[in-house]
């Protein structure tokens, strides 16, 4: 019960993290595009694969 617990508080904060970098990137160009949430895929595939 204690890793599920660990488990939920990481991807809590890894999904606020990942919105908020996600609506700066956004709010920082001028196209109706979702470049936010392309950037922050490519940068957690970028993590990913340091990771593994």
């Amino acid at each position: 019960m204690k890793l599920v617990f660990i488990i939920g508080i990481g991807s809590f904060f890894g999904g606020v993290f990942r919105y908020l970098l996600s609506l700066l990137i956004q709010t920082k160009t001028k196209t109706n595009f979702p470049l936010g949430t392309l950037a922050v895929n490519i940068i957690g595939c970028f993590f990913i694969d340091k990771i593994t």
